[in-house]
């Protein structure tokens, strides 16, 4: 990817999905039926959603991203991420301007998540993301717009303590490089219906 943000001015939404496996389908569902596929969907533990979702499903998230990734939180930011997690219910929830009625769709079992421990599944990398995301975007602002090549540059200059470790890119050489520089987390792509 960054490599084709390199090679030309992009402006790709990228979309993160993090949910319980138990509202997975139906989110998948909401989104394929939205004909997103201007956007790059990255989804937090998609291995596990896989599993539950139709054969037919599964070959329309052609393209989709993994993000698998072990984490254990052993931080400041950490500590505040799983306390922020375990405040987490349908009150507050409802207070995030969720579109379409999805707190009401949300119930038992899907809020009882919030009970178990973020780093379970990979919700504090995925907040990490978006935060490398967001200040790498204020950095490489230009009247307004998001150029593909002053993000790269951005996200090479990020380095900060985030929920699941520290976050900073290795820097790009010849076209090489901008991968996270202390990753142990595997990104899988949707080819055919499977996860390879």
């Amino acid at each position: 990817l960054a490599s084709a943000l390199r090679s030309r001015e992009l402006k790709i939404p990228v979309v993160v999905v993090a949910v319980h496996e138990e509202a997975f389908p139906m989110v998948v569902t909401g989104i394929l039926q939205d004909k997103r596929h201007d956007r790059v969907f990255v989804v937090d533990t998609l291995t596990a959603g896989m599993a539950v979702l139709a054969t037919e499903t599964r070959l329309d998230l052609q393209g989709w991203l993994s993000l698998d990734h072990q984490q254990d939180g052993h931080s400041q930011v950490g500590s505040r991420f799983q306390e922020a997690w375990f405040s987490m219910g349908k009150a507050s929830l409802a207070k995030q301007h969720l579109p379409g009625g999805i707190v009401q769709q949300v119930k038992g079992r899907a809020l009882q998540m919030y009970g178990t421990s973020p780093f379970r599944i990979n919700t504090a990398q995925v907040l990490d993301a978006i935060i490398a995301a967001l200040l790498a975007a204020k950095d490489s602002v230009l009247n307004g717009e998001i150029f593909g090549q002053k993000l790269v540059e951005a996200l090479n200059r990020i380095s900060f303590h985030g929920a699941s470790g520290h976050i900073s890119f290795l820097p790009d050489i010849n076209g090489t490089g901008g991968d996270l520089a202390s990753a142990t987390f595997t990104v899988r792509q949707v080819q055919k219906g499977q996860l390879v």
